[in-house]
């Protein structure tokens, strides 16, 4: 697994309907990397927002206990 740029989870709070909502802080320097990886001229909060739940997915099931 490479080594990405820093993300930071600030909070996380459950909503009534029992959905997660998470809020990160991410460096600048993710910011550069994850617009070069996806293609992006510009930030887009969506496609980090799938990148970010798909991560967190996969970090899940691999490592589930």
């Amino acid at each position: 697994m490479q080594n990405l740029p820093e993300i930071r989870i600030i909070s996380t709070r459950e909503t009534e309907s029992g959905e997660l909502l998470v809020s990160c802080d991410v460096s600048d320097e993710f910011r550069v990397w994850f617009m070069k990886d996806q293609g992006l001229k510009r930030w887009s909060t969506k496609r980090f927002e799938k990148f970010f739940i798909e991560a967190m997915d996969n970090y899940l099931k691999n490592n589930d206990q």
